[in-house]
């Protein structure tokens, strides 16, 4: 009798092959619009005791992107980030879901699939998804709060102070 391949194990033989495919971008967008309906319809639970709110979209972004791979991932995790109901941190909640999800999609392939046995899979998962939750996080984090808020008018003040300058006054005095 003759095993056929289940899903994910046809999606990743798929990804091997080709970054995205139309079947892969069919799924991804798919797990998008999931995690994008989860955020449209406020599905959050509490967790009790604290201020603390779980996502389940984030399901349909962490095996989404694992299951379509960095490209697929990119789609997924702006989808997701869509639907965020903080109009002024959509950008920074789009940019950190797409960076993870890209991520998690080049990182499960790579790292937990190919390289590890199953029962000690779920440790190199939970590695991914570390890095999704939190190592993702801090550059998102950091260029929004610390560097952005300055460095986009400093950038902009500069540029007008340099393009009004006379040539001569341009030239490095050194």
């Amino acid at each position: 009798m003759r095993r056929t391949p289940g899903l994910s194990t046809e999606l990743m033989r798929d990804s091997r092959t080709h970054l995205i495919s139309v079947w892969l971008f069919l799924i991804a967008t798919a797990f998008g619009c999931l995690a994008l309906l989860v955020h449209l319809a406020s599905l959050h639970l509490h967790v009790p005791g604290t201020n603390t709110v779980i996502d389940p979209g984030e399901i349909f972004v962490l095996i989404g992107a694992a299951l379509t791979g960095p490209v697929g991932g990119a789609v997924i995790g702006i989808l997701s980030g869509l639907g965020d109901p903080s109009a002024g941190l959509r950008l920074f909640v789009v940019v950190h879901n797409m960076l993870g999800a890209v991520w998690v999609g080049w990182a499960y392939k790579r790292l937990a699939h190919d390289r590890v046995p199953m029962p000690l899979m779920l440790l190199a998962w939970v590695g991914v998804v570390f890095g999704y939750s939190v190592v993702c996080a801090i550059p998102v984090i950091a260029l929004g709060k610390y560097f952005l808020p300055e460095f986009i008018p400093t950038a902009v003040l500069t540029s007008a102070v340099l393009l009004v300058l006379p040539r001569a006054a341009r030239s490095p005095m050194c």
